[in-house]
C-alpha cells in the first residue's frame, strides 16, 4: 500500500514538471538590447607591464648574444625625495638641494628620513654608492608606484645600490712574502719544487693582499 502511494506520487511529480517545462517553450523569448554600445579597449598582456619580462639582448648570427638594453628614461611622481649617501642628511627636508643620507626603508635611517612613507619618488645621486638595507615595508598602487630611480641631470654617472661594505687598505702584494707563488711564502715552503717560481698564468699585477687593524694579513688572489 505504502509502496503505491509513492509510485503514484513520483508519478505526479513529473506530469507536474514536464507540464512547466511544456509552458515555459510555448512562451515567447524576450532579447533584452542594451542601452549603449562602446567599443572595449584590447587587454594590455601582463607580462607588457614589466621590463624584465622584454628581451635586452639580441642573438647574432654567429649565435652570440649582443647586449640591447631599453634606454634608461627619467619618471617621477608628485612627490619626490632626494637621496645622497656621500654627502646626505637624515634630518634635511630631502629635497635636491638639501637630500638625505639613508632611505627610509634602511634601518640605518633617522630623523625626517626615518619618517617618510607613502607613495614617493626616491631619486638617488648619481655617482654615488649607496651601501645599505633596504626592506620595504610599503607598496604603491596602480598607476602610481613607489620609486627607485635616479635623475640624470643630478650627478655625474650610474647610482648604485651595494649591501656590501667597502673595504680599505688594498695595496698591491706582489712584493709580500706571504704572496702565493713568491719564494719565501707559503707555496715556496710548502713545495720545493715550487722554489723560485710564480704560480702560472697569474701575473704579479693580479695578486693582491688586504690588511685590517687588529686582523692577520691574508694573501688573496683577485
Amino acid at each position: 500500500m505504502k509502496s503505491h502511494f509513492t509510485r503514484t506520487l513520483v508519478l505526479i511529480t513529473l506530469l507536474w514538471l514536464a507540464g512547466l517545462s511544456l509552458a515555459a517553450a510555448d512562451a515567447p523569448l524576450t532579447v533584452l538590447e542594451p542601452a549603449s554600445t562602446s567599443l572595449v579597449a584590447a587587454r594590455t598582456p601582463e607580462r607588457a607591464r614589466w621590463t624584465w619580462n622584454s628581451p635586452m639582448a639580441a642573438i647574432t648570427p654567429g649565435g652570440d648574444l649582443q647586449w640591447q638594453p631599453l634606454p634608461f628614461h627619467f619618471v617621477k611622481g608628485a612627490s619626490a625625495r632626494y637621496i645622497d649617501f656621500a654627502g646626505g642628511n637624515d634630518d634635511a627636508d630631502g629635497s635636491q638641494a638639501h637630500p638625505w643620507k639613508h632611505h627610509p626603508w634602511d634601518p640605518a635611517a633617522t630623523g625626517n628620513a626615518k619618517g617618510c612613507t607613502g607613495i614617493q619618488t626616491y631619486v638617488f645621486k648619481g655617482g654615488v654608492t649607496y651601501r645599505g638595507q633596504l626592506i620595504a615595508q610599503e607598496s604603491g598602487v596602480p598607476g602610481d608606484p613607489i620609486r627607485l630611480t635616479r635623475d640624470p641631470a643630478w650627478g655625474v654617472g650610474e647610482a648604485v645600490i651595494s649591501g656590501a661594505e667597502a673595504v680599505t687598505g688594498w695595496t698591491q702584494g706582489a712584493d709580500n712574502k706571504d704572496t702565493p707563488g713568491r719564494c719565501g711564502g707559503s707555496m715556496c715552503r710548502s713545495s720545493p719544487a715550487m722554489s723560485g717560481r710564480r704560480m702560472p698564468g697569474i701575473s704579479s699585477a693580479s695578486r693582491w693582499r688586504a690588511s685590517r687593524i687588529g686582523r692577520s694579513r691574508t694573501p688573496m688572489i683577485r
